[in-house]
C-alpha cells in the first residue's frame, strides 16, 4: 500500500511538472490562446483526480471511515 502511495505522489509531480512547462507567465496569454489553455486545464484536472485518488488510496491504508464523496474524503483526511 505504500508503494502505491508513492507511486501516487510521484503521478501528481510528473503532473505538477509537466503543467509548470506549458504554464503561460501572463494571465492574457493564457485567456488568449485557446489550445495552451485547454492543456493547462486538462494537466489540472488530472492532478485533482490524482489528489483524490490518493485521499481515497491514504484513507484504505489507514482504515478511516469510508467517504460517500470528494468532497467528504478530504473533511476525514483533514479530522485524521
Amino acid at each position: 500500500m505504500k508503494e502505491k502511495i508513492k507511486e501516487k505522489i510521484a503521478e501528481i509531480n510528473q503532473f505538477i511538472g509537466e503543467l509548470s512547462e506549458i504554464v503561460p507567465a501572463e494571465y492574457d496569454s493564457y485567456i488568449g490562446n485557446s489550445r495552451d489553455r485547454a492543456a493547462c486545464e486538462r494537466f489540472f484536472e488530472k492532478i485533482v483526480e490524482a489528489s483524490v485518488d490518493l485521499g481515497f488510496i491514504i484513507v484504505k491504508y489507514k482504515k478511516l471511515e469510508v467517504p460517500q464523496s470528494d468532497k467528504e474524503l478530504f473533511k476525514i483526511l483533514e479530522k485524521n
